[in-house]
């Protein structure tokens, strides 16, 4: 059963396929969020994600006649900014490496108030430095280590969106959490964290 924002969505995706551009320009304000926080966790650069969000909507633009409704939206617009990022990511692998330093201000989920402030503070950083440390992932595990751990998706999910086999995906999981586990205990000298 479709809840409310996939009937919506439905709706808009119809009117857009039949060439409504306000139609569209209600997705784009529905899910430009999701996409630029993709974008600018993968490529480390705001004006990169600006760049992926403009050329992953205009993807969708151009595909949107052979979008099937029935599959989500957000899984859709997922695979294709995982890709565009992808290959971004492999065409600039032999620049030099560049520190990410993640801007708050940028950020389009509101951060959760616990019960003890100082720790929800602790939590934001280590994920900021995890962040951060991804960058020094290979792309395909930056990309993997993302979607499964920092989205939470699913395995079979991550292996559909980036087109990899599921033993892939774990492989490459594996190494990412491994590396950035190593990172952490020696650089920064988590010893207590699970990555």
């Amino acid at each position: 059963m479709q809840g409310p924002q996939q009937i919506a969505d439905t709706n808009d995706i119809l009117l857009a396929q039949a060439g409504d551009r306000a139609a569209f320009g209600r997705l784009m304000d529905a899910y430009l969020p999701l996409a630029y926080r993709l974008s600018l966790r993968w490529l480390a650069s705001a004006d990169d994600a600006k760049d992926a969000c403009q050329e992953a909507f205009v993807r969708v633009w151009e595909h949107l006649g052979a979008y099937d409704v029935r599959r989500p939206m957000a899984a859709w617009l997922t695979t294709i900014v995982t890709r565009i990022c992808l290959d971004r990511l492999r065409r600039r692998r032999r620049s030099p490496f560049t520190w990410f330093n993640p801007d708050r201000s940028t950020s389009t989920e509101p951060l959760q108030a616990g019960p003890d402030p100082q720790q929800v503070a602790i939590w934001s950083d280590l994920a900021s430095i995890v962040v951060g440390l991804m960058k020094r992932l290979p792309p395909t595990q930056r990309v993997v280590f993302a979607l499964r751990d920092l989205e939470d998706l699913d395995v079979d999910d991550v292996a559909q969106i980036t087109g990899l086999s599921i033993s892939s995906v774990k492989t490459n999981l594996s190494y990412a959490r491994r590396t950035i586990r190593t990172i952490l205990t020696t650089e920064y000298q988590q010893k207590d964290m699970v990555v």
